[in-house]
C-alpha cells in the first residue's frame, strides 16, 4: 500500500510530529481522531490541512493557530496539496500555541465569529463589524502565540 508524509499536529498534548500512514482518508480520521474532516489549503498553497471538522465544537476544542494567522481547533494533518508527502521545505513552520491565558479572547472571537441569519440591512452592518472586529482580535490573538517546537 502506498504512504504519505505528513505532520499530525496535537494541539492537546502541544506537539508536531512527522508521520507517515497509508494514503486513506480513513487513516487521516483515525490519526486525528476525528469522523468529518475539513480540508483548508495554506493561502500560497505549498501545504493543506486535514483538521477535525468538529473540532470547534467541542467543549475542550484544542484551539491553535496557522503560520498565516488562520486560529484552528482540534487535531490536524498536514501534507503537500493532492495528498502528497510532504519534503523538508515544507515543513517548518506551521503551527503556533495560544499561550494559557488567553481563553478570554478566543471566547469573545468564537461569539463575533457564531453562526446567524441576515434578513436586514441593520443585522449586516451589525454582522460586518462583529467581523472585522474578530478579524482584528484574531490578529491580536496571533501576537501573543509562542512557536510550536520543530517536527519531531
Amino acid at each position: 500500500m502506498r504512504t504519505i508524509k505528513g505532520v499530525s499536529i496535537d494541539p492537546f498534548a502541544k506537539t508536531m510530529r512527522l508521520v507517515s500512514i497509508p494514503r486513506d482518508v480513513r487513516e487521516v480520521k483515525r490519526l486525528c481522531g476525528a469522523e468529518l474532516l475539513e480540508v483548508f489549503q495554506s493561502p500560497n498553497g505549498s501545504v493543506e490541512l486535514w483538521v477535525d471538522e468538529m473540532g470547534q465544537l467541542r467543549d475542550d476544542p484544542g484551539w491553535w493557530m496557522a503560520s498565516w494567522k488562520q486560529l484552528l481547533a482540534g487535531r490536524c494533518f498536514v501534507c503537500r496539496p493532492g495528498f502528497r508527502s510532504l519534503t523538508a521545505p515544507d515543513m517548518g513552520y506551521i503551527a503556533r500555541w495560544i499561550r494559557p491565558g488567553m481563553t478570554q479572547s478566543l471566547q469573545q472571537i468564537r461569539h463575533l465569529n457564531r453562526a446567524r441569519i441576515v434578513t436586514g440591512a441593520e443585522e449586516f452592518r451589525e454582522w460586518s463589524r462583529d467581523w472585522r472586529d474578530q478579524a482584528t482580535m484574531t490578529e491580536m490573538l496571533f501576537l501573543a502565540t509562542e512557536p510550536a517546537a520543530p517536527v519531531q
